[in-house]
């Protein structure tokens, strides 16, 4: 009775685990669904970094001028536009987030492939290799990133790729993982974690000749690149470091955190720590380095008021291959759980993971791809990519202001911490608004905050308002302004019109 008891537990948390990954890889197949073909941003703010990637591909420079419009310049590592401007290179798609989103949803799917194989290294479980794939697609927070224009899949794919080749032996095996270890650097400059990780567990395993050859390739690919682009472009350094002085922002630095903690991949890779530890399987630290220092930098660096879940992803991928031995322990035909304990496991995966995801799943699956939703996704895009052409227009929205001629402001939420962290002046802007230069101005229909910094300046915001009065609206998330001082809505107003832009109270 006892045995049949503890079984029908077990099957119970094995099927809670099961159902938990399967809500997880549908969430992802849904998300990229929906998003692959969106002729706009994927989120907030892909358009500013496709921007910048293409004044790259036209120019050969990563850096614009940062005094002049738009503002600002580019904050990013130089390997992440040089990544995204190589679609370009290819050709010209009639959508130019096409490319770059493949590139994007490639590196994901690579570093889904390494935490596989090395799981399927580490161990003789046959299952861990299973559990390893069906695990990374269960981090919650991943499906809305997958496709967004950032250096995190790229880097965490080196960073998994160095950790990899440190469990080969040899020095060309350590010179390619230092390579790839300073390539992750490249993308994200806080992504130390397989320098760092892989340096401390050859110095601990006392593999000098290894960590020698290790440290030299990852300092020449994490520096070298960098040094010989700032010596043609010096504002590298204040690029890269725009968001210092840091505008702290803890509440919002605590939430984020709390995401991770509550993530199964971390839970699991905790239970199966001191196991891994106990049985003296060295080979194991090396990837709990990883996970943890990425962790623990990622923590750090989101205390700035502009990080976001993203910052905690290498380290869940690199913690994720742990994360499967973790689920044999406590699944496996070994497990020492008692029945009770098991089935309240199972029932709070079921009740508080796996069923909010299926049923958030389903919300987006409905309205993303239905015919509605593509509708309205495209509808106010194609409006104004159709109108805006050949006027002279301000958006504080930037995808808004991808479309337009002379794009003024690509990312206001960068200006307005900017504005906080007192780096940055936007009296030039104002006065263009209060002189009415633009013949419109389009934003989003509200103010909208995000960790207590506002998504525009504010002053910026209120001289909109003073300047300018709504005068119709493509979506419900946009509207277009007009001058005060002016009867109609001009040509650009007419044209808008004849598209079907919602006319609001004059």
């Amino acid at each position: 009775m006892d045995r049949g008891v503890r079984s029908a537990a077990r099957l119970a948390l094995v099927s809670a685990l099961i159902l938990v990954c399967l809500s997880g890889a549908a969430a992802f197949s849904v998300r990229i669904a929906v998003d692959f073909p969106k002729l706009g941003e994927v989120a907030y703010p892909d358009s500013y970094v496709l921007y910048d990637a293409d004044h790259y591909r036209q120019s050969g420079t990563f850096y614009r001028d940062a005094a002049a419009p738009p503002f600002p310049s580019g904050i990013y590592s130089p390997a992440v536009y040089a990544l995204l401007a190589l679609p370009g290179r290819v050709s010209d798609a009639a959508n130019p987030f096409l490319g770059p989103r493949l590139l994007m949803l490639l590196a994901f799917a690579g570093c889904v492939a390494l935490t596989v194989n090395l799981a399927s290294t580490l161990s003789r479980v046959r299952g861990a290799a299973v559990w390893s794939l069906l695990l990374a697609a269960s981090i919650s927070t991943m499906p809305a990133w997958v496709l967004q224009l950032r250096g995190d899949f790229p880097g965490a794919l080196f960073g998994l790729l160095a950790v990899r080749l440190l469990l080969a032996r040899g020095p060309a095996a350590m010179l390619m993982a230092g390579a790839a270890a300073g390539v992750s650097f490249q993308f994200k400059i806080t992504f130390v974690a397989a320098l760092s990780a892989g340096a401390l567990w050859l110095l601990a395993r006392r593999r000098f000749r290894d960590l020698a050859w290790f440290v030299a390739a990852g300092a020449v690919c994490a520096v070298g690149p960098l040094l010989y682009v700032a010596s043609r472009e010096p504002e590298l350094w204040s690029r890269l470091f725009y968001a210092y002085p840091i505008v702290r922002n803890l509440p919002g630095a605590a939430h984020l955190l709390m995401e991770v903690l509550r993530e199964p991949v971390f839970l699991l890779a905790l239970v199966a720590l001191p196991f891994l530890f106990r049985r003296g399987r060295s080979r194991w630290w090396l990837l709990a380095l990883y996970g943890a220092i990425s962790l623990a930098v990622g923590a750090t660096a989101n205390l700035q008021a502009g990080g976001n879940s993203n910052y905690f992803f290498e380290g869940l991928l690199g913690l994720t291959p742990i994360a499967a031995i973790g689920v044999l322990r406590v699944a496996g035909r070994r497990q020492h759980l008692q029945p009770a304990a098991s089935l309240l496991a199972a029932g709070l995966l079921v009740s508080a993971v796996a069923l909010p995801g299926l049923a958030a799943t389903a919300l987006t699956a409905r309205h993303g791809l239905s015919a509605a939703g593509r509708s309205a996704e495209r509808g106010p895009v194609e409006m104004l990519r159709d109108a805006l052409p050949g006027h002279h227009v301000l958006a504080t929205v930037p995808g808004v202001a991808f479309l337009t001629d002379d794009p003024i402001m690509i990312e206001p939420y960068l200006l307005a911490y900017g504005q906080r962290a007192g780096t940055f002046d936007t009296q030039p802007i104002r006065e263009r608004i209060q002189r009415r230069e633009f013949e419109a101005v389009v934003t989003d229909a509200a103010l909208d905050y995000y960790r207590g910094v506002p998504r525009v300046p504010p002053d910026v915001w209120e001289a909109i308002a003073v300047a300018y009065r709504p005068f119709c609206s493509p979506g419900p998330r946009w509207v277009v302004h007009v001058p005060r001082d002016q009867a109609g809505g001009g040509a650009l107003g007419a044209e808008l019109e004849a598209l079907g832009c919602a006319p609001l109270s004059r």
